[in-house]
């Protein structure tokens, strides 16, 4: 698995998360993008996940370690 086949796991993963995974709906992001999409000045991989209350946060994606064959 590479960086952005990670984010998309992740972004499928908050997308689909719902009451039974203990996630209040002030909880869900109102808004969730690519930090390409959201103009981020980064060569990194991450999304931005903002908050129904406006808050914003952004979760970075780094490999830090390659498989071993």
């Amino acid at each position: 698995m590479n960086e952005q086949e990670i984010r998309e796991m992740l972004q499928e993963a908050i997308c689909c998360a719902d009451e039974e995974d203990a996630i209040t709906e002030d909880m869900m992001p109102e808004r969730m993008c690519s930090f390409e999409e959201a103009g981020v000045l980064t060569r990194d991989t991450g999304l931005v996940l903002t908050l129904p209350d406006g808050s914003e946060f952004q979760v970075t994606i780094q490999q830090s370690r390659d498989a071993r064959s």
